[in-house]
């Protein structure tokens, strides 16, 4: 299966972002990127297009933690794009003996954790316990305003721009929220800038054969990289980050060594402190 998505520009002129549309959405990104206090930044960077677009706006100062396996997919792909761009990044090779220490601090953290959320949020709680700098910036909410998930892709319009707008108010008090002690556990501050009120609402309120195509989703984020100079980066497809980086293969590795099911092992972390 190809890794990458068609360029729209190659398809009819209705399922195309129009220029001033990217225009203003990359003006009002780079809003949200300007409330971010000065100073070095640390960005929680899996070479996808959520956080390329970031790495971009940000590069005068920021250092990109990449987290993964040893020839993970993400991993390799973060640093062949930040060395050529010449973004400063730092690679974080997890193997299964990380896990218990890892696994002690961050299930507590989570209020629901399952080996999905655990799943879902190590690389971040990685990329963030290994950054020096005091702001973490990560990428959450693009998948849910964009329409990044594989299961938008079967929705009809309507059900689309319902279940875009649901995702993205219940990321506030969910996945964001164990986001945001995540990051704070470990000294740090989380800034996502995708969830900036203003951004996120020009973005859901885009019809939605700007967001999704025939060939591919999150067709607006694309154009915005492209118009970033970075389209051969923009059409890139890549699997969830838990997957990309093999973390959670760690999970059922670390299990299988334990003779747990991956949920018996993210349970025996519960109680700790």
């Amino acid at each position: 299966m190809s890794t990458r998505q068609t360029n729209p520009t190659t398809q009819s002129n209705d399922s195309t972002v129009k220029h001033s549309t990217v225009k203003h959405l990359i003006e009002l990104l780079e809003e949200a990127i300007s409330l971010i206090p000065r100073g070095p930044v640390a960005i929680s960077f899996s070479g996808g297009v959520d956080s390329t677009v970031l790495a971009r706006l940000l590069e005068d100062r920021a250092r990109l933690y990449a987290v993964g396996m040893l020839g993970s997919q993400d991993l390799d792909h973060a640093i062949r794009i930040a060395d050529a761009h010449g973004w400063d990044i730092l690679p974080v090779v997890l193997t299964v003996s990380d896990m218990d220490a890892i696994l002690s601090r961050l299930v507590p953290l989570i209020r629901e954790p399952t080996p999905m959320n655990v799943n879902f949020h190590l690389p971040l709680f990685v990329a963030s316990r290994s950054a020096v700098e005091r702001i973490v910036v990560a990428g959450h909410g693009a998948d849910e305003i964009f329409g990044g998930y594989d299961r938008y892709r079967r929705m009809t319009p309507e059900e689309f721009e319902k279940a875009t707008r649901s995702d993205y108010e219940s990321l506030w008090e969910g996945d964001l929220e164990d986001a945001r002690n995540i990051v704070e556990s470990t000294g740090h501050v989380l800034v996502t800038p995708y969830m900036f009120p203003t951004f996120a609402e020009a973005v859901l309120s885009l019809p939605y054969e700007e967001k999704m195509s025939g060939d591919g989703n999150k067709l607006a984020l694309r154009k915005i990289a492209s118009a970033l100079g970075l389209e051969e980066e923009a059409w890139r497809d890549k699997k969830a980050a838990q997957f990309g980086s093999k973390t959670s293969l760690l999970l059922k590795m670390c299990a299988r060594e334990r003779g747990l099911s991956e949920k018996e092992l993210v349970d025996s972390y519960r109680s700790y402190i």
